[in-house]
Parts: structure tokens; C-alpha cells; sequence
């Protein structure tokens, strides 16, 4: 139940941060996840009881929901899209997270 518990938020938060990167920008989005992203590791040092292994777990899973997102647009960006990719922009950056097959022709 512990190991699951990173999963959550890790799903919440994806959507919300790639909707945010697209109003505010990638940059702000791969600045802010770093915060998150960099710290979660340390935290497991600190661990003594399962119900903190569930706090950090649920912290891990926000931080690599911040993080996916933002790399997965930077990537995006700097590979075959040209330099516009966005998530409005590319039908796929749904299924990708949810790893289901992309159906749908891109327009």
C-alpha cells in the first residue's frame, strides 16, 4: 500500500502541471519541479515509520508529477516538433502518461 501511494498524486498532478506549463511557460514549470524533484531522494534518509514512508512516498509521486510534464514538453520542444510543441499541440501527450497506443491522427 506504501509503494502505491506515490502513484497518486503523480497522476493528479500531471495534468494540472502540463495545462500550467502551457499558460506559464516550460521553464517555470522545469523550475519548479526541480525544487521537488532534487530534495524527494534526500527525504528517504529521514524516514522512521511507515506513516513517514507514506508522507515522502505521497511527496516523491508530487515531485515526479511536476517533473514528467516539463521534460516531456522541453523534449518535445528541441526534437522533431520544431519548437513549438505544447500540449494542445500534441494529441499524444495524453496517452503517453496514460500508456495507451495514440489512435488518433494529429491534425
Amino acid at each position: 500500500m506504501v509503494a502505491a501511494i506515490s502513484q497518486i498524486p503523480g497522476i493528479l498532478v500531471s495534468s494540472v502541471a502540463m495545462a500550467y506549463s502551457d499558460r506559464k511557460g516550460q521553464q517555470k514549470i522545469l523550475t519548479a519541479s526541480l525544487l521537488f524533484f532534487a530534495t524527494a531522494p534526500f527525504l528517504y534518509l529521514f524516514v522512521t515509520n511507515v506513516y513517514e514512508l507514506a508522507a515522502v512516498r505521497f511527496y516523491h509521486g508530487f515531485a515526479t508529477g511536476i517533473f514528467t510534464p516539463g521534460v516531456y514538453l522541453e523534449t518535445q520542444k528541441s526534437g522533431t516538433c520544431g519548437g513549438t510543441a505544447t500540449a494542445n499541440d500534441n494529441p499524444v501527450s495524453i496517452s503517453n502518461f496514460a500508456f495507451v497506443p495514440n489512435i488518433i491522427p494529429s491534425m
